[in-house]
């Protein structure tokens, strides 16, 4: 897997710090939740050293959606994921 690593408390009680560490060093994070990885933070946009056309094209496809009216917040995810 390899990359940095963190729990799931210290994800969220430091948020705004490891997202721009995320953003800075171009690097993903795995977030582990009861010692098993749970999530992955990356950048939404690769650094201009890296290039990953799936990475490109998942931007262009959300760009799309959300240009579309094709998106849904992050309450309606959740509700829509728990059933």
């Amino acid at each position: 897997m390899g990359g940095a690593t963190v729990s799931v408390a210290e994800a969220r009680n430091n948020f705004s710090r490891l997202s721009s560490a995320v953003v800075e060093t171009g690097e993903p994070v795995t977030v582990f939740r009861n010692s098993r990885p749970w999530v992955v933070i990356s950048p939404a946009e690769p650094p201009a050293r890296y290039y990953d056309a799936e990475v490109e094209a998942g931007v262009v496809r959300s760009s799309r959606d959300i240009a579309e009216g094709r998106w849904m917040g992050l309450d309606e995810f959740l509700r829509r994921s728990r059933g």
